[in-house]
């Protein structure tokens, strides 16, 4: 007998199942989930990685902070065809309370590695941005979570090339 049919004849029967729970059991983490948009002259063609930071403790060059945790999003998830406005789906998830920045970088020229401490940093041709306050100052966002909370629409922009 297979599960549907043995489901089918509890069902009919008139059983019920009641899931047990474990009261003691520890809150769900906390999650950001958003879009990453990317407003360039070409379709991205590179991996974004989504990098979160301590607000308190915050990236290069303003600090020395190094990432609580990272995701990366393919350039084939993101929306479109040609150059224009695009954007894909991120999450960050099994998040520790707090306050945190988050920032992205498009690695153009494939150097990029979160784990090596050699390749952490943008180069030339590099894409990056991150959640702003707004479009107009550029300031740097604060996403907080706390008890198990999911935070959505946290909008990432990737829109300043790296030149130098």
């Amino acid at each position: 007998m297979n599960r549907s049919s043995a489901a089918l004849i509890l069902a009919l029967q008139g059983c019920e199942y009641v899931a047990p729970l474990d009261t003691g059991a520890e809150p769900v983490a906390n999650a950001i989930h958003g879009t990453v948009t990317f407003a360039g002259p070409v379709r991205p063609d590179a991996p974004v990685f989504i990098a979160l930071y301590a607000a308190d403790d915050p990236p290069p060059p303003v600090g020395t902070g190094r990432p609580v945790t990272f995701t990366s999003v393919p350039s084939a998830d993101f929306t479109g065809e040609g150059a224009g406005i695009q954007s894909a789906p991120y999450s960050l998830t099994e998040l520790e309370d707090g306050d945190y920045l988050v920032t992205a970088l498009m690695d153009v020229d494939g150097d990029f590695h979160p784990l090596l401490s050699s390749n952490t940093g943008s180069s030339c041709g590099d894409w990056l941005g991150g959640h702003v306050t707004d479009l107009v100052s550029a300031t740097p966002g604060v996403v907080s979570v706390a008890g198990g909370v999911s935070v959505d629409d946290v909008a990432v922009f990737v829109v300043a090339e790296l030149l130098l």
